[in-house]
């Protein structure tokens, strides 16, 4: 009998404790964000973006700080993003603050841009 009390409370004990670790994960999870939007400024340290919000209506500036370990995607180093470039932006919360973890710049290809046919050439195609 004193077996499967011992027994029961080892498994109790390691329930309370895999709980505790889940729910540390949980909240670790909540501090991550996810946000785009037309960058406003820029510096060695911080990165100012204009970002709709939804609740509002309205475009509002939201500033980040950059650490020295932040992931850039599409650019070389942080003198390649520049003003009116839009960008994709992981983060974390610490404190009050939200710190950039990864940045996206969202380059737009050649193609977007250059027509394949012209309107005339796609009603000829049309027909054919």
């Amino acid at each position: 009998m004193k077996r499967y009390l011992v027994i029961a409370a080892v498994l109790a004990l390691g329930l309370l404790i895999c709980s505790g670790i889940s729910l540390a994960q949980e909240e670790a999870e909540e501090d991550l964000g996810y946000s785009w939007g037309i960058v406003s400024s820029i510096s060695s340290d911080r990165i100012v973006v204009i970002e709709y919000d939804y609740d509002t209506r309205e475009d509002i500036n939201v500033t980040y700080t950059l650490g020295p370990k932040v992931d850039l995607k599409n650019v070389e180093s942080l003198k390649d993003i520049k003003e009116g470039d839009s960008i994709e932006i992981d983060y974390m919360i610490s404190g009050n603050k939200k710190v950039a973890e990864s940045i996206a710049v969202e380059k737009p290809s050649k193609e977007e841009y250059a027509p394949s046919q012209t309107d005339e050439e796609e009603e000829e195609a049309e027909f054919e």
